[in-house]
């Protein structure tokens, strides 16, 4: 570089800086120097005299007297003699004119940081709309942008290079609040006297390695052009070596294969075909009850460790009298080994659709049935449940005999009563299996990870599913609750970044998990991590109901590829 240093022959420029004036002396070897060397040495001096030690404070420009510009990339014998006076300008004012000149981006290397405090670092190399080649440094984006370092080439810059190789031309660098190192630079390539490529690298402070990618240049035309782009090194290495999970464990019951839904086998419950008519009817009310619909189950969801098991009927009610008569009260039993057990609210009302049920929530009620005139009616029935719940399942629950039957009782306005017994069972379950998934989901890619667990006690089955993307750069993973996301190799790199700095063999996934009824359904994930070469190898998955568990461990797949971020 520039030897500072006074003697007799060292030359000596005046330097003006806004209302600041310097005299800079420099050495004789200044001839094998460029100019940008001598801004570095005038950015230097100045910082001494103004007492500042910004980073970001240096000058990226020199102009003469006269305000022509010199080009940084000339050297300091061709264009500065003794004794001239020059004025520089900072990097501030630099960016503010050139900046809306960069018209064209050529290449990105962007790299984000696992660092939490950390923004993302970047390199841009492009055209400048006064046929130039720029190189732009800086961190984040929009908001948290800020610039660090602007480069500029035009075509003379380009060929005007007597040692073949490899010239550095800029760096900015900087380490995280852990103390881990983050960089980007940019080197000129070149052969023969002029610069055929520039190689740009960058290196969060969480990569492994700099990501380095190298962009042609052809400067032989009238206008700068890029060439091909090839990448000289990824920011990650890849682990070659062998792993083996843990033996899967479960524990608890399973369905029977009988109670549940096989393939193509009807989802509709074994309700009798042939409704209760009124001649089913008993009681001395005269009015007439039939029933002209299936019985429906559902439920409500889980409050203060309750829920209501609700089942819906529509029935016909006639008035077989000559007198106006009224439905006053209402009230539902179901047929229990030792008697009949009373619901704890029954309510009337109407049936507007499937599942849609209009019912008036009242304790007394006046309904008048029209003489002769048979009249439609929805009764809901709501037989309260204490016990787990994981999601309102349209079905009887496990404590309620099978079949079921529902005693229906009308009270009227002469305080006279009939009743009407229907009859509930529940369907067979349609449960998730990996076959079935795989044939629902082949547009998602290849199953390569399924873990199941029943609960016998509400009639529900847990899983979890991780597909391989048909283009096998992601690993999509969910569970029954429709909720997903989504596995790519930087994923992986991310949990192994952060597992090995806490020093944990298994960290626990960002992945959908259950977590319902008090935990007494849970869904956990956790990527198995060699510390080693911090690398993650394989997941495991752990399911837990009411009444079983199941765990199992899965190895990454060596089709997943890697994306570049």
């Amino acid at each position: 570089g520039i030897n500072a240093e006074y003697g007799a022959r060292t030359m000596r420029i005046k330097v003006a800086y806004r209302s600041e004036k310097l005299v800079i002396p420099i050495s004789p070897l200044y001839k094998t120097e460029r100019v940008e060397a001598l801004l570095q040495l005038i950015t230097e001096r100045f910082k001494q005299h103004l007492g500042t030690t910004s980073e970001t404070f240096r000058f990226v420009q020199l102009k003469t007297a006269d305000n022509f510009l010199i080009n940084p990339h000339d050297k300091i014998c061709e264009v500065i003699e003794q004794g001239d006076t020059l004025s520089v300008v900072d990097y501030e004012d630099f960016i503010k004119d050139q900046y809306p000149l960069l018209s064209k981006r050529w290449l990105k290397i962007a790299q984000s940081d696992f660092n939490s405090s950390e923004l993302v670092k970047w390199l841009d190399i492009g055209f400048h709309n006064l046929n130039k080649v720029y190189l732009l440094f800086g961190i984040g984006y929009d908001k948290t942008q800020k610039l660090l370092r602007l480069e500029l080439f035009d075509k003379g810059a380009l060929r005007d290079y007597a040692k073949p190789g490899k010239k550095l031309i800029g760096r900015s660098e900087g380490r995280s609040k852990n103390g881990d190192l983050w960089f980007i630079e940019a080197h000129l390539i070149i052969e023969g006297d002029r610069v055929i490529a520039i190689e740009g690298a960058v290196k969060s402070s969480s990569d492994f390695q700099a990501n380095i990618q190298r962009i042609e240049i052809d400067s032989s035309r009238n206008l700068i052009e890029p060439g091909p782009i090839t990448s000289v090194q990824k920011h990650y290495v890849t682990v070659k070596k062998s792993y083996s999970v843990t033996t899967p464990m479960f524990q608890g019951p399973t369905f029977d294969p009988k109670d549940i839904l096989s393939p193509g086998e009807s989802k509709i419950a074994p309700n009798p075909e042939n409704y209760q008519g009124r001649d089913k009817c008993t009681g001395n009310s005269t009015l007439c009850m039939e029933q002209i619909d299936e019985v429906y189950a559902d439920q409500s969801w889980k409050r203060d460790g309750k829920f209501d098991n609700i089942f819906y009927c529509e029935f016909y009610v006639q008035n077989t009298s000559d007198e106006p008569l009224s439905i006053v009260r209402v009230k539902s039993e179901y047929e229990a080994e030792d008697g009949w057990i009373q619901a704890q609210n029954t309510f009337i009302g109407s049936k507007s659709s499937y599942y849609n049920y209009n019912l008036r929530r009242e304790m007394v009620y006046n309904w008048q049935i029209d003489k002769k005139s048979p009249q439609k009616i929805a009764v809901g029935s709501y037989f309260q449940i204490e016990g787990p719940q994981y999601d309102r399942m349209r079905r009887a629950y496990k404590t309620f005999p099978s079949p079921l039957n529902i005693r229906i009782t009308l009270e009227d306005s002469n305080k006279q009563t009939k009743s009407l017994t229907v009859t509930y069972q529940n369907p067979k379950l349609s449960l998730c299996t990996s076959a079935s998934r795989m044939k629902e989901n082949s547009d998602k890619g290849t199953l390569v990870w399924w873990l199941e667990c029943d609960d016998l006690n509400v009639g529900v089955r847990l899983y979890i599913e991780g597909f391989l993307s048909p283009d096998k750069t992601y690993i999509s993973i969910a569970d029954g609750s429709g909720r997903s996301t989504y596995i790519y190799r930087s994923t992986l790199r991310r949990w192994a970044w952060d597992a090995t700095r806490e020093n944990k063999t298994e960290y626990k996934m960002e992945v959908p998990s259950i977590n319902v009824d008090g935990g007494n359904f849970t869904s956990e994930g956790y990527a198995l991590v060699d510390l080693e070469t911090s690398w993650v190898y394989g997941v495991k998955m752990r399911l837990k109901t009411t009444t079983s568990s199941a765990e199992k461990s899965f190895l990454i797949p060596d089709e997943l590829v890697e994306v570049d971020d």
